[in-house]
């Protein structure tokens, strides 16, 4: 069991990672692909997959941020 109060904070810090690890994430894999002796067609794949898995991951950040939300008018203290 956890109490509301740490969940939240636990909530925001996945919050905070998700936001500011993404778009360095996103920095780096464009840098190495740029810089990568695969071919074009190679490098658009891998950055179609990329990006879809960047789709995922931002919703998976807004989940986050409803759970957070939905805890935070909520009653219960301990989940």
């Amino acid at each position: 069991m956890i109490q509301k109060e740490k969940l939240i904070k636990n909530l925001e810090e996945l919050e905070r990672l998700g936001k500011t690890a993404l778009p360095l994430l996103n920095k780096h894999v464009s840098s190495a692909l740029f810089f990568s002796d695969l071919g074009r067609k190679e490098q658009h794949a891998l950055l179609e997959k990329f990006q879809a898995m960047t789709v995922v991951q931002t919703k998976h950040i807004e989940i986050i941020g409803q759970i957070k939300n939905e805890i935070l008018r909520g009653k219960k203290d301990v989940y």
